[in-house]
């Protein structure tokens, strides 16, 4: 037990050594900075814009016999399905489900509703229509999608058209609305 008290005493002596003046100021600086990091966590407003229009391409109307053209919006390749009476394809490269993508935070979930026109309008003869009916990608059909890790989420659209026989030619379109509700 002495033994320990010696040693305590000894180190408790030499703490206590005096420094003078004249050292404490010499070792002393006459100015000082200190630093920190700014930083930011900069969040994307919740958003959904189009990137892509549903394009069916261009068709051939049989002259005697109706028929559809549809493409899935859960077909990553944007294949046509063609009834035998709705004609033939002319250029296949121009066939492509609709897309859309939209932002918010990893986990947020993104309450969806969307609007079909009924059918696309000849942009030559607003008399002139072909049957349209559209749906959303599985992801999205079920009215929420969660968004993932990223914050980017996409919402496809794809949809049946009805040709008649000797369909009036032109570029028929519509409007297929996608609203969205971030929660």
């Amino acid at each position: 037990m002495r033994n320990f008290l010696t040693v305590a005493a000894l180190a408790a002596s030499t703490a206590l050594i005096a420094v003078p003046a004249s050292a404490q100021n010499a070792s002393l600086p006459s100015s000082s900075k200190g630093q920190i990091d700014a930083t930011a966590l900069l969040i994307q407003p919740a958003t959904l814009q189009g990137l892509d229009n549903l394009d069916f391409g261009t068709l051939i109307a049989s002259p005697s016999a109706d028929g559809s053209v549809s493409i899935s919006a859960n077909d990553i390749n944007s294949a046509r399905n063609v009834t035998v009476n709705a004609g033939s394809l002319v250029a296949s490269a121009t066939a492509k489900r609709g897309r859309l993508v939209g932002n918010g935070l990893p986990t947020q979930k993104v309450n969806i509703s969307s609007t079909f026109p009924t059918e696309l309008v000849n942009q030559d003869d607003p008399n002139a229509t072909m049957a349209f009916s559209g749906s959303l990608n599985s992801d999205a059909a079920d009215g929420q999608v969660t968004i993932g890790a990223t914050g980017v989420f996409y919402i496809y659209v794809g949809g049946t058209l009805t040709v008649k026989p000797n369909q009036m030619p032109g570029r028929y379109s519509g409007v297929v609305e996608v609203n969205t509700d971030f929660q």
